[in-house]
């Protein structure tokens, strides 16, 4: 799964537990960082007008760690708003595949969505780790969840 932010910024999925975040810099050259976790990600660097709204969008558009977390029959996804929009949620299992998708119309603030375990047929997943991805205003973020019978 490939993650792009701000244009320059793709993070990559490699299993599910370490995450390789590529860098592509203007000169053409790339650097690649193994990352366990990610806690916070900071830029210091100069950028655009538009780059600074992108900038103030992300920092301020939050998903939260579903809970709870392992779950078993339903987890509570939650996110912040800076103002009301679109926000499309997907959920996908370990191989990439998309298991299930919502897109709702949300108002600015604390909003939450409950997943009740189960795939975009109505089926019970099965047991096991899946990635819930959240985007905003062209901005996505994701966290994993692991799901146990």
């Amino acid at each position: 799964m490939r993650l792009m932010l701000f244009g320059v910024l793709v993070v990559q999925t490699l299993s599910y537990s370490q995450v390789t975040m590529i860098i592509n810099k203007s000169d053409g050259t790339r650097s690649e960082i193994n990352i366990d976790t990610i806690q916070d990600i900071t830029f210091d660097l100069p950028c655009s007008k538009v780059d600074a709204k992108v900038l103030a969008l992300a920092r301020s558009f939050s998903l939260l760690q579903n809970y709870p977390n392992p779950f078993n029959p339903t987890t509570t996804i939650s996110f912040q708003l800076p103002t009301a929009g679109q926000v499309d949620i997907s959920i996908y299992d370990i191989t990439g595949r998309q298991v299930l998708h919502h897109a709702q119309q949300y108002d600015s603030g604390s909003s939450s969505f409950i997943w009740q375990g189960v795939d975009a047929k109505g089926k019970k997943v099965t047991s096991g780790f899946y990635i819930c991805q959240v985007k905003y205003n062209n901005v996505v973020q994701s966290r994993k969840m692991t799901f146990i019978k």
